[in-house]
């Protein structure tokens, strides 16, 4: 992603990558971040001083995991999705954002649109929201049993650690044609 910005002549004057953008954007603390809302036109904002702290704890539940390499985030809810997107980010684990099942791939046991990308990347981990974990599993087991499947509230408990060495040439994210896309980093 950034080596776009650095082929159009773009160069941050403070950043590499990613991992460097987040850590200027807390050193300078200015109060800027992200407001999500809800289907309901809730809001809730989040600074990005608090999004990288959060995000180094989803990162440390990933390590402590064992999780690595590539990532599908399967998340309805952006706030979640956003911490977990940036968790992986500072592991250095690829995100591949992919719009969860919709009720009539559930209800008809349709899981080719997600086992089809699993199939395609190898062995990769999902991340899953509560109350979605078990059709992920039910559906998804049965076809590629070496997946492993997390529920993304699980990753809030971790112990935070620091972002992994990255450089400006490494993947950050893949993005499918299904659906949404998810991906504006």
């Amino acid at each position: 992603m950034y080596r776009r910005f650095i082929e159009a002549g773009y160069r941050h004057p403070f950043a590499n990558n990613l991992v460097d953008i987040i850590k200027h954007a807390v050193e300078v603390d200015n109060g800027n971040g992200i407001t999500f809302y809800d289907l309901d036109e809730n809001k809730q904002f989040l600074s990005y001083k608090q999004l990288y702290e959060l995000a180094k704890i989803y990162a440390g539940a990933l390590k402590e995991r064992g999780i690595s390499g590539t990532m599908l985030i399967c998340s309805e809810d952006p706030f979640e999705f956003n911490i977990t997107k940036w968790a992986c980010i500072l592991s250095k684990i690829v995100v591949v954002p992919v719009e969860s099942l919709r009720v009539s791939e559930i209800q008809d046991g349709d899981y080719s649109r997600i086992l089809k990308i699993c199939k395609q990347l190898g062995n990769v981990t999902i991340a899953v929201d509560s109350d979605s974990l078990e059709i992920y599993r039910k559906g998804i087991l049965g076809e590629c049993p070496g997946i492993n499947i997390i529920n993304i509230s699980d990753l809030k408990n971790g112990t935070p650690i620091e972002p992994v060495e990255c450089n400006p040439d490494d993947v950050v994210c893949i993005c499918c044609s299904h659906g949404r896309q998810r991906c504006g980093l």
